[in-house]
């Protein structure tokens, strides 16, 4: 079977996932991914049966979700799918979205609800000077700890940076808005021009934690 029903060249999938009876797809929506004007739309929440046909769809609080290319933007515990978007259109001037965010999605409501925002953070974390991140995913541990990246860069200028947070909280902590603490901060400057002992990074993209912790 295919799916043919979002093939208009704006949408794109970024997850997939079973849960009960449904498959549930993520699709995120822009008209130029590389256009700062053309801005992202909310992305898209839609359950299939098992004859791809769509059951039911929401639109999602999230704009611009990588899950394409970061492991963890996309996190399914129990009825909840958790979703870190980078809130629009990716900068590379070390601006961040305000609207940047985690949201939880009850599947079994097909409802969602923002836990955070980018916007909501900036002062508590007054350690961090220039915030240039971004929310790109998250890991739930079977314990109930919880870890959250942020990521972003900065290429305008004679040195270009890349940086990446670690945030570790707890499920319960997350659900009501608290990241927790940072317990790691990457950050990286790259002279201009770049050269080969200053390579282009992903660190900033993905997040994943091994079984053993």
């Amino acid at each position: 079977k295919t799916f043919e029903a979002l093939n208009d060249k704006c949408w794109h999938g970024e997850y997939m996932t079973v849960y009960k009876d449904g498959l549930y797809a993520v699709f995120t929506y822009s008209k130029d991914a590389w256009s700062p004007t053309a801005g992202y739309s909310p992305s898209k929440l839609v359950k299939f049966d098992k004859e791809l046909k769509i059951v039911s769809s929401i639109d999602l609080n999230s704009r611009n979700i990588d899950g394409g290319g970061c492991n963890g933007a996309c996190v399914l515990n129990g009825h909840t799918l958790y979703v870190a978007s980078l809130g629009g259109f990716q900068h590379t001037d070390g601006a961040p979205n305000d609207n940047s965010m985690v949201e939880a999605v009850d599947l079994d409501a097909m409802t969602s609800r923002i836990l955070v925002q980018n916007k909501d953070v900036y002062a508590k974390y007054p350690e961090i000077t220039k915030w240039i991140y971004d929310f790109r995913s998250l890991c739930i541990l079977p314990d109930g700890t919880v870890y959250v990246q942020n990521g972003g860069w900065n290429t305008k200028g004679a040195d270009s940076a890349s940086g990446s947070l670690i945030f570790k909280t707890t499920l319960a902590k997350l659900n009501n808005g608290d990241l927790g603490s940072i317990i790691n901060f990457f950050f990286m400057i790259r002279p201009s021009p770049r050269s080969a002992l200053f390579p282009d990074t992903t660190l900033f993209r993905s997040l994943c934690i091994l079984p053993d912790g």
